[in-house]
């Protein structure tokens, strides 16, 4: 019997090896079949959409595996792991994207693939502040976790890297497909926890980095570059990047801000009701993207262009149009929606909901708004709006108003978007003409379809 076991052994190896084969074949299928059907920029909302429904469907999933304090270790560490990579990456993926809608995109990866690995040093200097000062108070297994999930932020910089290429060489359907499979492997392994009741703090924060290895696999599927061959110089695209840092700072800011201020300052009812009432803003962003992802490859090889171009004034038209139709169908839907989807005790959150529906408009065009000003290379007009969005929102605080309700903040919300858009408007240059035309509501959608 003795003799048989390393045989058995050998043929279970075996056998593992064989399953690996086959899942990753039919995994890299699947991903080429997505990439075929879904071509146009419509891809990358659908991937936002569906992002954000199944965040929804996870956040009462992790609600019921973890108490109350450790849910709220969790949110915190969640935030840190998509704020560090941000401010590591210094505005990198925009500067990629740039330049990969008009050079040859496998230096770049090459490149990225360099910065990404260089990134492990800043990211473990992070970690130990983090450690020392922010993580401090968790409890020494969460604690560990958490520095895990910072540390593994080069991960998280490598699929963003990636993603901008493939944005911007029009491969949309591979951009859904990495974009999906984060939150598909996050809610399934919560689903793997909760079954086997083994759910905690330190196990739920470990699902995030390994969603993000499993999103910088399904990246490496979809775009192969070999490792021998040119390599773009990674200086160049730092220092040309420096400009869009401030506008990527300023953008999660004002995008993490509303939540800080509604968990200290509201009773825990009225941050519910503003969390349900937030929920809607996926649509806009992702609808914003997507349009930002259809005419940004165009607009950055239009970029030696002097002034104006036509392609630049349409687009800014378009996405206009496009914030006005996201704000008439969710000012239709949310009155009916919001008690229907959360329950007919969130009834109270329509109000700050359709004050929210209101501000669609600003954030669709602002989401567009920084791609096509990205593409133009105008990282100091991105830093100045999203910075302006900040002051207004942090000032609010001064107005004689109670910001402890949700609707109150809803407005601050909306406000602090407007003023963004104003702002990047502004710096579009030329107020003539920015009215939609009636032909801009059709080919915004048309842009969307990827048929312009």
């Amino acid at each position: 019997m003795a003799s048989e076991s390393p045989l058995r052994s050998q043929a279970s190896r075996r056998a593992v090896f064989q399953a690996c084969g086959v899942v990753w074949e039919y995994g890299r299928s699947a991903i080429t079949g997505i990439s075929t059907r879904l071509s146009g920029p419509g891809a990358v909302a659908l991937a936002g959409l569906s992002a954000s429904a199944i965040g929804l469907v996870a956040s009462p999933v992790q609600a019921r595996a973890l108490g109350p304090e450790d849910r709220g270790a969790v949110a915190a560490v969640a935030a840190a792991t998509i704020i560090v990579p941000i401010l590591l990456s210094f505005g990198a993926p925009l500067e990629l994207r740039n330049r990969a809608a008009s050079e040859d995109p496998a230096p770049l990866v090459r490149a990225a693939r360099l910065a990404s690995f260089a990134s492990l040093v800043p990211a473990a200097a992070v970690t130990l502040i983090l450690w020392l000062t922010f993580f401090s108070g968790l409890s020494h297994s969460t604690k560990l976790a958490a520095a895990m999930a910072v540390a593994a932020s080069p991960v998280a910089i490598a699929v963003t890297m990636r993603t901008s290429v493939l944005m911007a060489r029009e491969r949309f359907g591979a951009v859904f497909a990495i974009r999906l499979v984060a939150p598909v492997s996050m809610l399934a392994g919560l689903l793997i926890l909760l079954v086997r009741d083994a759910a905690s703090a330190f196990s739920v924060i470990l699902l995030i980095p390994g969603s993000q290895a499993i999103a910088l696999v399904v990246a490496l599927a979809c775009f192969r570059v070999g490792i021998r061959g040119p390599r773009s110089a990674i200086w160049p695209i730092y220092r040309a990047s420096s400009g869009f840092a401030g506008a990527r700072v300023g953008e999660i800011a004002l995008a993490q801000l509303p939540a800080m201020i509604a968990l200290p300052w509201a009773s825990s009812a009225d941050a519910g009701i503003y969390s349900v009432a937030a929920t809607i803003l996926a649509m806009p962003i992702a609808i914003g993207t997507a349009l930002g992802a259809a005419h940004h490859p165009r607009i950055a090889r239009d970029v030696a262009t002097q002034g104006l171009n036509a392609r630049y004034a349409d687009a800014v038209r378009q996405a206009i149009a496009l914030g006005l139709i996201v704000t008439i169908l969710l000012l239709a839907i949310v009155p009916w929606a919001v008690p229907l989807v959360f329950g007919p005790e969130f009834a109270s959150a329509v109000g700050p909901a359709a004050l929210l529906s209101v501000a669609a408009m600003p954030l669709t065009a602002n989401t567009a708004l920084t791609a096509f000003l990205g593409a133009r290379r105008q990282g100091r007009a991105m830093t100045v709006s999203y910075l302006a969005g900040v002051a207004v929102l942090a000032s609010a605080w001064l107005l004689p108003v109670d910001f402890r309700n949700a609707l109150t903040l809803a407005g601050a919300v909306a406000a602090s978007q407007l003023v963004v858009c104003v702002v990047m408007l502004v710096a579009h240059g030329d107020w003539r003409g920015i009215a939609p035309r009636r032909q801009d509501y059709r080919e915004s959608l048309v842009a969307l379809a990827g048929r312009q």
